[in-house]
């Protein structure tokens, strides 16, 4: 839910464009400085890893968010000569399509707090694994609404038991900028993004009564 709009937003394609809500923001703190996102395809073992893109351009470490500054975007060939830009290494081909800006493995760095120690600290609420469904919502802008799959109702510090018909909505640009917490420990989902578990404080929860 929050890792897809980056995506969209970091996309130099879509900032070329005048649609991400990030362009012509580099170099300014439009996030919480706890928050590092980095497009890393030198990491051992990865499917988004190797050392040159789809145009043969070499691959290398791009960090985007850097605590909180807007510091880059993804580009392929076309994208980059279109903003006068350098390119990223970061142009996918599809089977019948041409190449277009495309994260390796995106990666959001770990915080300093344990899983354990951010439930322990929590009076109340949700423990989110899984959403019904993505990219619901407008991707592009940030916002997005998703009923859950897998979530659990936290109490006192404790996980109290798993809740059923629950859905939270929320905008990536607003919920981003004020980050509680960052686990230390981090999950890959889908493959090809890494993200630690996240604590927000304002996201809007419903529940049907």
């Amino acid at each position: 839910m929050l890792g897809l709009p980056l995506i969209h937003g970091l996309n130099g394609k879509n900032v070329y464009r005048g649609i991400s809500p990030m362009a012509g923001q580099e170099g300014e703190r439009i996030f919480d400085e706890k928050l590092t996102v980095v497009d890393d395809p030198t990491l051992d073992g990865r499917p988004g890893s190797s050392s040159h893109d789809d145009e043969g351009v070499p691959r290398r470490r791009n960090v985007l968010v850097d605590e909180g500054r807007l510091t880059g975007f993804i580009y392929d060939l076309k994208t980059a000569a279109l903003a006068s830009a350098e390119p990223t290494g970061n142009g996918e081909r599809g089977l019948f399509s041409p190449p277009s800006p495309s994260f390796s493995n995106m990666v959001v760095a770990n915080g300093e707090t344990s899983v354990d120690d951010i439930i322990a600290g929590m009076d109340k609420g949700l423990l989110i694994e899984t959403p019904l469904g993505l990219g619901q919502g407008n991707v592009i802008s940030g916002a997005f609404s998703n009923n859950l799959s897998l979530a659990f109702k936290i109490e006192s510090g404790e996980i109290v038991g798993r809740v059923k018909d629950v859905s939270v909505a929320g905008n990536v640009y607003q919920d981003l900028a004020r980050i509680e917490a960052l686990s230390l420990e981090s999950e890959w989902v889908y493959g090809g993004i890494r993200l630690p578990y996240i604590l927000l404080t304002q996201l809007n929860v419903v529940t049907r009564g």
